[in-house]
């Protein structure tokens, strides 16, 4: 699609509309299941049904392509939300989340995000997901299934030396009112175990970046409880 970026195009290619999957013989309509009125493309889903027009209406200024790539995934969690759960689409309510969760994003300082998202190849090309800590130094991961039906959470904490070694664990099961309680929960749970193995200096490290960011800035406006 024009006006976004290469990575943007990349996963856009993955999506499987019902136009791929009924050429797939997969499914038995290619009809769009939001207007019923045109085939199920990329380009019809997420930016020329009648329905998802209706979000266009908008200034999306210096942000465009954070903002945009908020938009596509969310009008898509909509309609998947449609197709499977049955609910009905709202195109108001679609944007608004989209807007909100791009801000959230948005607000995340520069620096914090770059050390987090980006990934770092060793010298023969192979891309590392976990950076090792600094010698002498512990790091403990943390991580959670949350269950939004049922509220329970799974937590895990993972300690491990500089040389990738696992030298303590932790796992517990909770409730939580989102995933990112969920996350804060297992943060918690992290700093027990960090307890348990008399650590006095740690690093912490966990996948949730607005929790991250939320944590790191003291005046994060940002609404969650860690606990209940």
């Amino acid at each position: 699609m024009k006006g976004l970026d290469a990575h943007t195009n990349k996963t856009l290619t993955a999506i499987f509309c019902d136009d791929q999957v009924f050429h797939r013989h997969l499914a038995a309509n290619l009809m769009c299941p939001l207007c019923d009125a045109e085939p199920e493309t990329i380009e019809h889903c997420l930016l020329l049904c009648p329905l998802v027009s209706q979000d266009d209406h908008c200034d999306f200024g210096a942000d465009f392509e954070t903002i945009v790539s908020f938009l596509l995934w969310n009008i898509w969690k909509a309609r998947c939300n449609l197709v499977f759960n049955k609910a009905a689409f709202d195109p108001v309510q679609t944007a608004s989340t989209a807007f909100r969760l791009a801000q959230e994003f948005l607000l995340i300082p520069q620096n914090l995000y770059k050390s987090l998202a980006s990934p770092i190849s060793n010298p023969d090309g192979v891309v590392q997901h976990w950076i090792n800590p600094k010698l002498g130094m512990i790091k403990i991961n943390t991580d959670a299934a949350w269950n939004k039906d049922s509220a329970e959470c799974g937590l895990a904490a993972v300690a491990q030396n500089s040389l990738g070694k696992i030298v303590g664990g932790m796992h517990n099961y909770g409730s939580a009112i989102s995933v990112m309680a969920a996350d804060a929960l297992a943060i918690k749970l992290g700093l027990s175990l960090a307890s348990s193995l008399s650590l006095s200096s740690f690093q912490s490290e966990s996948d949730s970046l607005v929790l991250i960011s939320t944590l790191s800035n003291p005046l994060s406006t940002v609404d969650w409880t860690a606990d209940r």
